[in-house]
């Protein structure tokens, strides 16, 4: 590679590297700072990001898609290869009974699941807000800001993922913790960032997850009939 007379943007360097990783750890700013504000005070987090200062959070979609994509790399790496997912599927007894569209359907979800693993992940985001708009409709917030109360919070919980999904392979039971961090957080995180008490926390984030899993199943079950007439 040529160098050129003049760069127009100052060299790299180990210690400009070290500094933009310090950057990324500040608990002052960014992505440090958001990390630590959401584990602590969560409520302080998303009230400051909304009505206060932007400018100290990592935004909550960068946040979002940053834990994701971590999320996404160490999936590729310790789930099993799809080709040997697809075989075991196809292996299952219920595999002959079904239709020749829902097998093709279900091939090729298998066959793209790590392709499409961030899509797939993400695509709960507005379920879920749509879902925390109507169960907490009190806190007069609109659906824009739900949108990024719940991609901090999903972000977070993806952290949990990315710790524990190594260990899944082995210790089954290990999926029963990422479950219960998973809803404790979303519990603890509702309580602290709508102001009620725990057991309306706990009722609400139940009614949350019941509606946005309702909706999530009505728009899967629209996409996959629309695959299988299609194909």
């Amino acid at each position: 590679m040529e160098l050129p007379e003049s760069p127009k943007v100052q060299r790299l360097s180990i210690r400009g590297i070290a500094e933009q990783i310090l950057e990324i750890l500040n608990l002052e700013r960014g992505l440090g700072y958001s990390f630590k504000m959401l584990a602590f005070d969560p409520k302080g987090a998303i009230r400051e990001y909304l009505f206060d200062n932007r400018q100290r959070h990592m935004k909550p979609f960068q946040f979002l898609l940053f834990t994701v994509a971590i999320a996404t790399f160490i999936s590729i790496l310790v789930l099993p290869k799809p080709e040997e997912l697809l075989q075991q599927l196809q292996q299952a007894p219920e595999w002959a009974n079904m239709s020749a569209g829902l097998q093709v359907a279900l091939t090729w979800l298998t066959l793209h699941l790590h392709q499409y693993f961030n899509i797939i992940y993400l695509i709960g985001l507005p379920f879920t807000s749509l879902a925390s708009y109507l169960i907490f409709r009190s806190a007069q917030l609109n659906y824009a800001e739900h949108l990024v109360i719940n991609a901090y919070i999903l972000g977070f919980q993806t952290i949990f993922y990315i710790f524990i999904i190594p260990l899944l392979l082995h210790y089954q039971w290990v999926g029963f913790i990422q479950i219960a961090l998973t809803f404790g957080y979303t519990i603890y995180a509702y309580k602290s960032v709508f102001e009620v008490s725990w057991p309306k926390g706990m009722l609400k984030t139940i009614f949350v997850f019941i509606v946005a899993q309702a909706l999530m199943a009505m728009f899967y079950g629209l996409a996959l009939g629309v695959f299988v007439v299609v194909y």
